[in-house]
Parts: C-alpha cells; sequence; structure tokens
C-alpha cells in the first residue's frame, strides 16, 4: 500500500490531542486517522493490518489514493470511533507479486479527524521562536553523511539520461554524439560526471522531505490546482501542466514553497 508523506514520520503535531476531531462526520479530503485490517478469503496477509507499521495510526486524506482501490472514498460520511467494511482488489501489476490481482477485504476504523488548522496553528506558534540555522542544522547535519536510497539514484539517473537526451534532439544530435561534447564517451561516463551533483540534489530533497514531515505538512492536488488558477491558468492549461510535469513533481515543488515561506515569514533569525 502506498505510504504517505504523512506516515513516514508520524508528527508530534498530529498526535497531539488538541487537534483531534470526533463530533462530526469525516468530509472529503479530510487528514484522517485509522486502523484498516485487511483479509483475504477470510486469511490475513502480510502489511495487511495498519499496526504492523502504523503504531499510531494511519494518517490518510479522506477520498485520495493513498489506499488501493479507492478505499479512502469509503471512509467519507463515517464519525470517529466507527468502522466501514469495504472490498478492494490490488492492480494486477502491483509491487507485492503475492497480492497482484487479488481481492480483499478491508475493515477501516475512523479514530478521529485531524484538524490540519490547528496542525498549522501550532506549527507557527512553535516555529515563531526557532532560530532559522539551528532548526535547519540538525536536518542538514543528520542527511549529510546517510546513505542515498539505490533505488532513487536510480531514478535520478534516468531522469539525466531523460534531460541530456531532449537536449541533444533539440541541437540535432545523437545522444551520443552530444555526450562527446561533454566530454564523455558514455551514459555510464556521463553519469559518473553527474554523480556528485545527483547525490547533492538527492540530500537536498531528502532534507526537505523530511523538514515537511516535521512540521506536518501536506500538500494535495487541490492545492496544486489552486495555485494555478490564482496565477491565472485556465482548468485546461492546469490539467496540461499536470500532465506534462507529473502531479508527485509540482506537489513537490509547491511543499518546498510552503516550507520556504513558513520559515521566512514565522522564524526568528539570529
Amino acid at each position: 500500500m502506498y505510504k504517505d508523506e504523512l506516515n513516514k514520520k508520524n508528527s508530534t503535531y498530529f498526535l497531539s490531542p488538541d487537534v483531534h476531531i470526533f463530533d462530526r462526520a469525516v468530509r472529503k479530503d479530510d487528514v484522517v486517522n485509522i486502523h484498516f485490517f485487511g483479509t483475504i478469503d477470510g486469511a490475513p496477509f502480510p502489511n495487511g493490518d495498519s499496526n504492523e507499521n502504523f503504531t499510531n495510526g494511519f494518517n490518510a486524506i479522506a477520498g485520495s489514493n493513498m489506499l488501493v482501490d479507492n478505499l479512502l472514498d469509503k471512509v467519507i460520511g463515517i464519525m470517529p470511533g466507527k468502522d466501514v467494511t469495504a472490498s478492494a482488489t490490488f492492480p494486477a501489476n502491483y509491487e507485492d507479486e503475492f497480492l497482484a490481482g487479488k481481492k480483499a477485504v478491508f475493515v477501516l476504523t475512523v479514530n478521529h479527524i485531524i484538524d490540519i488548522d490547528a496542525v498549522k496553528a501550532a506549527i507557527r506558534k512553535d516555529f515563531g521562536g526557532v532560530i532559522v540555522g539551528d532548526y535547519l542544522k540538525e536536518f542538514i547535519e543528520a542527511y549529510t553523511a546517510v546513505e542515498i536510497p539505490e533505488r532513487y539514484m536510480e531514478l535520478l539517473k534516468t531522469i539525466a539520461l531523460k534531460k541530456y537526451a531532449e537536449k541533444a534532439n533539440n541541437e540535432g544530435l545523437s545522444l551520443q554524439a552530444y555526450l562527446a561534447l561533454l566530454g564523455a564517451s558514455s551514459n555510464e561516463e556521463l553519469l559518473e560526471i553527474e554523480r556528485s551533483e545527483m547525490e547533492r540534489y538527492a540530500r537536498s530533497q531528502l532534507i526537505m522531505q523530511a523538514i515537511a514531515e516535521d512540521l506536518g505538512l501536506i500538500v494535495t492536488k487541490d492545492d496544486v490546482v489552486e495555485l494555478f488558477d490564482l496565477l491565472g491558468y485556465g482548468e485546461e492549461e492546469i490539467e496540461g501542466f499536470i500532465a506534462s510535469q507529473g502531479l508527485p513533481a509540482l506537489k513537490q515543488e509547491l511543499m518546498h514553497r510552503k516550507i520556504r515561506d513558513l520559515i521566512v515569514e514565522n522564524a526568528v533569525f539570529a
């Protein structure tokens, strides 16, 4: 199951009882804390119980695709403390081959709704007294020596080669001819030249993601659409941007903007 940034680290802000709502039903786009338990043919399966990986509950956005087969549509209208049973079919190309294409039954229990406005207020209150250098230094030091996941590096290599292929095409050259102009005789040699830059980029992304998790910041597709709307783009243009750039990349860029804005607006400088 897809694990969103909401759950890579349970922010202390999300855990505070002061931001938990119990007196109304879940609405679309609410951030909810849930427990899910799935079975296939009546038997539990690995990672089918959210308690296996999320001891404080699984944070999710109601109506989003964070769980398979639109399961999170089912919690809309449910009161905290209540549960709902729903069926879901894993995609045929699901990453876990055992689950791929299989139908499961899930019991989804809504523990509470998270008041995002209250979370943001708490962040502003606490973050307003933080010295920027000290706060950022913690993350920079933590991720300077961390091992970058090989899967992420492979993704950056693919992106780099695609970028240079597009540049070569724009110049009317083959990729190998373009690489020769850069002093590289092969893809592997180019990637070795680019390695330090890719590692720097990867660490910067890890730092920004860690800060976002620490502050409990969330970006949804609606946030992306709202930003483009404010910039004066029409609906078709916005969908065009999403199709060409990719929603994850746009969400990431907006997340970085939120972090920068929060630091500039609320932080104390030494």
